[in-house]
């Protein structure tokens, strides 16, 4: 109720009675009113044509009206204002009545106090102005409702006027419903009912069609570089393209973001093959301009068959989905079919499989840091403790999954970079409560997304922070492959993180071709030698002359090298001739859960992760237990 200008009109033929009322609304506080009282019902009718009411209070025993009978007129004179009935008569028969034919309360005279006055006002005055904002919104509504059928009707002035108005409105719903608005196509929800449409016709008759799954190359390029306006208009430009393409009989639909659809019916796989490869070259022969600027585009097509044999049309969506990505995979700019036992689609289909179950470990904290020590085997470094941390995650089951298992299928789903948080704030949190010595030094395996995640540096700096963790125990390992791709950045990282006092090793190296040439810009402090030197050291002499050249350079450089795959005595012995400084492998020892450090046993109840919470301190969250 607003705080001041409520205007009562008050119906009372009992001037005390009046007086009354109206020393009781001078006693509220809360809100200010004034009022206009009259004698008669006539009167009150007279009044509600030229003035402006905001609630009427009335008596029911007046000169000219008695009982409920004066409702009915102050109502059609003013519908939209609330009554409320004043009486001496303790009644609820009546007052249930008086509610029927539209009094808003009821209120017994000689119970009314202050609060149970204005109470009763500011509910009629609350009702009033809902009621007001519907019957405006209402007739906003109907305005539009009227724009809207105008500008139908100007659309389809061909159309016959023996067409209804809601026929018109129910055949543009249907249209919005099954279409992209943006280009006009058929939406995902269209297509897949075409698509099953097709694959049943496909199983009855024995036809055959083809499904096409195109992605746009470079558009990502488009958007980033000239907006979204110039995104949406480039997708206007092929859409018109690849319709010139297509029989009118085909469905082409907008899929998603830059993902087209194009149902080629009764076709075989040879011809369809030639549509998509004649779709592929008038996209890449299309040049996009916007403002000046001109973009060359491109499109990864998979193709599948839709025969009797098809499953389902979740599966062929599926399968022409991973084709798809298995030509963007293959280099871009590319059609590829799906075969069944097609390698690269089955790994890819395997891969899809594990990125639901990377996911789902992650967010039930299934993951399992284990250790493998990193043992000196020349006299100067046998003060310190090096171990590596390796990665194994738990199935549903609780089996144990190594890594090779699901981390390709990570790193090609960009899953790497939340892999490596998890590893990192579980060791950080687990060194905190074991008060790790300074004498300890822990491996820590990077991805390349890691690195090249901008806010992953960040990341790093604030778990050190708060876990209260010496960065000098720290050692991150990054593999050769990772930092060619971005010397710079990788450069970068490595200096931000040597400030503070991690150290970092090279791992594989010699693997590459590259290693030598790119190594001094790399300020690393061990350099890890493939390991496939180091298994054949002891009966291939190139191998062993490749580790003596890698480990002296190593050596110039200020750097310590460590061989990796030590997995017997013999080849222990001969990289420590050759003046290798650490060894690593299972003739050295084998992996161990992490929490099993020295002679402190953690059980896994007691590992718990600290995550900072917005207006408090920390919030415990367990880890799941560390499974041997």
């Amino acid at each position: 109720m607003q705080s001041q200008g409520v205007k009562i009109l008050l119906i009372e033929d009992n001037p005390a009675e009046a007086r009354l009322l109206q020393e009781l609304l001078k006693g509220n506080k809360s809100a200010q009113f004034s009022w206009v009282c009259v004698k008669r019902l006539k009167e009150a009718l007279n009044r509600l044509v030229p003035q402006e009411f905001d609630v009427i209070l009335l008596d029911l025993t007046l000169p000219d009206s008695v009982g409920l009978d004066s409702l009915k007129p102050l109502g059609d004179r003013a519908p939209h204002l609330p009554i409320v009935v004043l009486t001496n008569t303790n009644d609820e028969d009546l007052a249930i009545e008086a509610v029927r034919r539209g009094a808003q309360d009821y209120l017994l005279k000689r119970q009314l106090n202050t609060e149970l006055l204005v109470r009763s006002l500011r509910y009629a005055i609350e009702r009033k102005q809902g009621q007001e904002a519907l019957r405006k919104a209402k007739e906003e509504l109907e305005v539009r409702v009227v724009e809207r059928t105008a500008e139908l009707a100007a659309a389809n002035e061909q159309l016959k006027q023996e067409i209804s108005d809601r026929q018109r409105i129910q055949h543009q719903l249907s249209w919005q419903a099954a279409h992209d608005p943006l280009t006009g196509l058929a939406n995902r929800r269209q297509f897949e009912q075409s698509l099953e449409e097709a694959l049943i016709e496909a199983k009855a008759v024995n036809y055959k069609h083809i499904l096409c799954y195109l992605d746009l190359d470079q558009f990502k390029i488009v958007n980033d570089t000239c907006g979204h306006a110039a995104g949406d208009e480039l997708l206007r430009q092929v859409t018109a393209l690849l319709q010139s393409k297509i029989r009118k009989s085909d469905v082409l639909a907008r899929l998603g973001g830059d993902e087209f659809g194009v149902l080629l019916y009764h076709c075989s796989l040879e011809l369809g093959r030639r549509v998509a490869d004649k779709l592929l070259e008038s996209i890449q022969a299309f040049r996009f301009v916007w403002h000046e600027k001109m973009f060359a585009i491109g499109a990864s097509i998979g193709l599948v068959a839709i025969d009797a044999t098809s499953e389902s049309g979740v599966s062929v969506l599926s399968r022409a989905d991973t084709a798809m990505y298995a030509a963007k995979d293959g280099g871009r700019n590319r059609v590829h079919v799906y075969e069944a036992g097609d390698h690269d689609l089955v790994q890819r289909c395997g891969d899809m499989q594990w990125v639901s179950r990377i996911v789902k470990a992650l967010e039930e904290n299934r993951f399992c840091l284990y250790r493998q020590a990193i043992a000196p085997i020349q006299p100067d470094n046998l003060a310190t403790h090096h171990y590596e941390l390796l990665l194994r995650m738990q199935d549903e089951k609780g089996q144990l999954v190594l890594p090779m298992a699901f981390i390709p299928a990570a790193e090609r789903y960009n899953l790497m970079s939340q892999i490596d948080r998890w590893v990192i704030q579980t060791l950080f949190c687990v060194l905190q409560q074991v008060n790790s010595d300074a004498q300890s030094v822990y491996t820590v395996n990077l991805s390349a997304a890691s690195l090249n995640d901008d806010q992953f540096l960040d990341f790093l700096q604030q778990q050190f922070l708060q876990h209260q963790i010496l960065p000098s125990t720290i050692c991150f390992e990054i593999t050769e492959t990772s930092t060619i791709a971005n010397l710079k950045k990788a450069a970068h990282f490595i200096h931000q993180l040597k400030k503070i006092g991690c150290h970092f090793a090279l791992d594989d190296f010699g693997s590459g071709m590259s290693s030598l040439a790119y190594l001094k810009n790399l300020p690393v402090d061990y350099l890890k030698i493939d390991g496939h030197f180091i298994k054949n050291i002891v009966s291939d002499r190139v191998s062993a002359a490749m580790i003596e050249a890698i480990n002296h350079i190593g050596h110039v450089m200020g750097l310590q090298t460590i061989a990796e795959f030590v997995e017997n005595e013999e080849i222990l012995e001969k990289v420590k001739r050759l003046g290798v400084d650490y060894a690593q492998g299972y003739g050295i020892g084998k992996p161990h859960p992490f929490y099993e450090e020295g002679e402190q046993t953690l059980s896994c109840c007691e590992i718990k992760l600290l995550k900072p919470v917005e207006g408090k301190e920390v919030q415990r969250v367990k880890v799941s237990p560390f499974v041997a």
